[in-house]
């Protein structure tokens, strides 16, 4: 009995030796990391600091110096998503240091969490009634939460206690700034260095006053004085930043020189290599990456960056190989795919751009980058419709970026929609003046607005500031192809050409004015020789197919859609104009027994079945139409166009339109800005007796192509439905404007004598 007491006692005891024992290992292992990662901070390198305090409170999760330095080391690297929680939990953990209050209050100001921010500052001022720097957050913090008056009556409070502190009148002038108080801020900015003349923070906060109210002038001045003072490198840094932002070249001494204090300062390595290359010093460029592959924690950085150097000096392949390789080491490194998503895009490799777009997106879904890429890819693939949607998507996640509104506004014009497309343009215009392809595509627009004199005045600045663009002398032909001045017209498709040699949209505008001139061989010689340059480009094939149809040569323009359907399954464009070319030929049973015979042959592919449906319908075979593609749809269950078609042929004889209705929105799935698929859509809607759906649908459809009488029509019936006479008898006038003789001319009259009868 003794014998065993004795035993447990001593295994407790083991036990509790055996914890503490862990307990002391485990706080030595954390202090340790932590000295190491404040070792690395005063060398600049954060990268290896941050993995520092990261170990450290692996150990010792409730570390709060470990977390508080952790938070401050990642708001230097610029990942305020980490730092911002980082410093939270240490303000927590370290309830009784205003520092880290004050530090996480900041912080959690930037994240727009205002409220927090007052509470950690008046935290701090319960403890420490006289506290300079929780004043002024919450000055600041009652400022932004609307509550101007105790803002001010905080600063003001605070500024007589402490009248000699220069960070209080620093305060007041952002507050006076937010008020839109433009005199009063300067002067409170000013009052500072007065204050404290030697203060660069003062000067700083002058300077960047100057460049958010648009004076860059009196903000490089400002930062300029303050130069002499600089003796921890802050100035040098704010004047890099400062030319960076403005893309001048004078960034170069102020970055060269935070290196050379600061060898590992991989953000300034950065922005040198990128001067560099945009000045088109590779060289330069590559020396200046070359330490970041080298460096295990920034390698991935210096491997995007050294690949588009390489890519932007001609070596293609050699940046391609780099890319790869880097992946092989992190593969899921987002910035790595969105860059040879990038370069891919630029050597026309539309595919394997995709690829790498959608690898970076599956990372980080809201990277913009990619995002964008990814639409370009897609449009490049006649894929016009998905692109749609992605754009929508990147010109949400960066509401002041031109690129997506220019391709927005690129693919409203291709769909007729002209008033969209111009107001697109206008705001990417806004957003970036100095964009020609911004202006170019207003020029198109205008155009189809048969808008020439604006237009004109568009155009003319275009020629003078961008006189080596082929786009704007693209833009040029086409406006004077507009006006009938071919002459004009061919010398500036003929200048595109040149400094573009692969142009699809010169190329065009030079075989229209071939035609236009009765000159079908000249026509004729340009197309085949793009084609044998270009096999596999799509919009090369449809214009060539186009230009065989005008030429009578129906065979060879046969042969070119389907190619354009082999290759862009999904290009309506394509299976619209090789109906047409059928039933006009009187071929539709030798088409369909082809397109069956390529059914049997790809049962996977899209294309061959969606033809042979529509073949049949326009032999008026809906049964067996609707058997091609319930088939198709059981193999492939996201196709668009056999959906679309279905559906409306469900309606069409009296079907189920539950049905019906999934079919319709399986294609809206897939093409949500398609108008023929939401015409289908509203039809379903009206046949279920859903009006006020049903109209939502069919605006849609005709805001997208305002030219279609057929939509007016429907949107005309809906809003009768649904007992708004006013709105559906402007639908059905706008139907029987746009065309009088239209197949459903007739049903519009009627219904509009019927809603006359009964006002």
């Amino acid at each position: 009995m003794m014998q065993q007491q004795f035993s447990a006692s001593a295994l407790t005891a083991a036990l509790v030796a055996t914890l503490a024992g862990a307990c002391t290992s485990a706080a030595t292992n954390a202090q340790r990391s932590f000295e190491r990662g404040k070792e690395y901070v005063e060398k600049g390198d954060y990268a290896r600091a941050i993995i520092e305090y990261r170990s450290a409170l692996k150990s010792n999760a409730g570390f709060g110096e470990a977390r508080y330095r952790l938070a401050l080391a990642y708001e230097k690297t610029g990942d305020l998503g980490r730092a911002v929680p980082e410093a939270v939990r240490a303000a927590d953990l370290l309830p009784d240091a205003a520092e880290v209050q004050l530090t996480a209050g900041g912080m959690l100001m930037l994240a727009g969490a205002f409220d927090d921010a007052s509470a950690r500052a008046q935290r701090v001022l319960e403890r420490d009634p006289k506290n300079l720097k929780a004043f002024m957050l919450l000055g600041n913090a009652n400022a932004h939460v609307k509550q101007s008056d105790l803002a001010r009556a905080t600063l003001e409070q605070a500024i007589k206690q402490l009248p000699g502190e220069p960070g209080l009148q620093q305060s007041l002038g952002v507050f006076e700034a937010g008020q839109g108080n433009k005199q009063a801020a300067e002067a409170a900015f000013k009052r500072a260095i007065e204050i404290a003349p030697t203060l660069i923070q003062a000067r700083e906060a002058l300077a960047n006053y100057y460049w958010s109210d648009n004076r860059p002038d009196d903000a490089e001045r400002t930062l300029k004085e303050a130069l002499p003072l600089d003796s921890s490198g802050i100035v040098t840094r704010d004047l890099a930043a400062f030319y960076l932002r403005q893309g001048r070249n004078e960034a170069e001494p102020f970055l060269a020189r935070l290196l050379s204090g600061s060898p590992k300062d991989a953000a300034a390595r950065a922005a040198l290599g990128d001067l560099y290359a945009k000045q088109r010093r590779f060289d330069k460029a590559l020396d200046a990456y070359a330490p970041l592959a080298d460096d295990p924690i920034t390698f991935a950085i210096g491997a995007t960056r050294i690949a588009y150097a390489e890519h932007a000096a001609g070596l293609k392949e050699t940046a391609h190989s780099r890319l790869k390789d880097a992946l092989k080491r992190a593969p899921k490194d987002a910035d790595l795919h969105a860059m040879s998503a990038r370069l891919l895009l630029a050597d026309q490799r539309f595919e394997e751009s995709e690829a790498a777009a959608r690898a970076a997106l599956q990372i980080t879904p809201d990277r913009f980058e990619a995002l964008y890429v990814l639409g370009c890819a897609i449009v490049e693939q006649n894929r016009e419709k998905e692109a749609f949607q992605i754009f929508q998507q990147a010109a949400a996640l960066a509401p002041s970026a031109s690129g997506p509104k220019l391709q927005l506004a690129h693919l409203h014009l291709n769909r007729g929609d002209v008033r969209t497309a111009v107001q697109l343009a206008q705001e990417a215009v806004t957003i970036d003046p100095n964009q020609p392809l911004a202006r170019i595509i207003l020029v198109r627009a205008l155009i189809a607005q048969h808008n020439v004199p604006s237009a004109d005045q568009a155009l003319r600045p275009l020629l003078k500031a961008f006189p080596d663009s082929p786009e704007v002398h693209v833009a040029a032909g086409d406006l004077a192809l507009f006006k009938n001045d071919r002459d004009t017209a061919r010398r500036a498709y003929t200048r595109a050409r040149e400094l573009s040699p692969e142009s699809v949209e010169a190329l065009s505008g030079l075989v229209v004015l071939n035609l236009l001139s009765q000159k079908s061989k000249e026509a004729l010689s340009l197309v085949n020789a793009s084609l044998a340059a270009h096999s596999g480009d799509a919009r090369v094939l449809m214009m060539a197919a186009r230009t065989y149809i005008a030429t009578k040569d129906d065979k060879l323009a046969e042969l070119m859609l389907q190619r354009v359907i082999t290759i862009s399954p999904q290009s309506l464009d394509a299976y619209g104009l090789l109906a047409r070319l059928y039933f006009n030929q009187h071929r539709l049973d030798e088409a369909k027994a082809q397109f069956e015979a390529m059914a049997r042959k790809e049962p996977a592919a899209n294309g061959p079945a969606t033809m042979l449906g529509i073949i049949l319908q326009l032999q008026n075979k809906p049964d067996e139409a609707k058997a091609v593609y319930e088939r198709l749809l059981q193999a492939k269950p996201d196709a668009p166009v056999a959906a679309n078609n279905l559906a409306m042929l469900l309606v069409e004889s009296g079907g189920n339109l539950d049905v019906a209705l999934n079919y319709a929105q399986t294609a809206m799935k897939t093409l949500p800005n398609d108008p023929d698929i939401s015409d289908t859509l509203g039809v379903v809607y009206w046949k279920k007796g859903l009006a006020s759906l049903a109209v939502s649908a069919f605006e849609r459809s005709t805001k997208a192509q305002p030219k279609n009488p057929a939509f007016w029509l429907h949107l005309g019936q809906a809003y009768a439905s649904a007992g708004n006479k006013m709105k559906a008898r402007e639908a059905l006038q706008q139907a029987l404007k746009i065309d009088a003789d239209s197949k459903g001319a007739a049903e519009a009259r009627r219904l509009l004598e019927d809603l006359n009868k009964r006002a």
